[in-house]
């Protein structure tokens, strides 16, 4: 994916199925190492990453044709505003997060269309 998410399931000859998962490779290790280290760093988690994982995995599991791709949104304004509020104090940046869970209540959940 554009991501640099690649996987592949195999299943061998008495049914079971093992998942493969790529992980980085040298002619990318530059690129792929300060995307990622900087996703790590910052977030805790490759999240396009793991977007693309949970797509994947959800299409497997998916009646062919049934599953609708997620694609991660990320709110740069009501981000900066959010660290600057937690940056004042928590009691701030909680507030302010509880405003933004009301204002975008169907944000940051996801449910299977299967």
């Amino acid at each position: 994916t554009e991501s640099g998410f690649s996987a592949t399931l195999f299943q061998n000859t008495a049914g079971e199925y093992n998942l493969a998962i790529r992980g980085s490779t040298p002619d990318s290790l530059g690129t792929d190492f300060l995307a990622d280290a900087g996703d790590i760093f910052l977030d805790g988690v490759v999240v396009d990453q793991l977007v693309d994982l949970y797509n994947y995995w959800q299409h497997l599991r998916a009646p062919a044709g049934i599953y609708e791709a997620r694609k991660l949104e990320t709110l740069q304004v009501e981000t900066a505003a959010l660290r600057a509020a937690y940056a004042t104090s928590d009691v701030a940046g909680a507030a302010y997060e509880t405003t933004l869970r009301l204002t975008f209540p169907d944000r940051g959940r996801t449910s299977a269309t299967s």
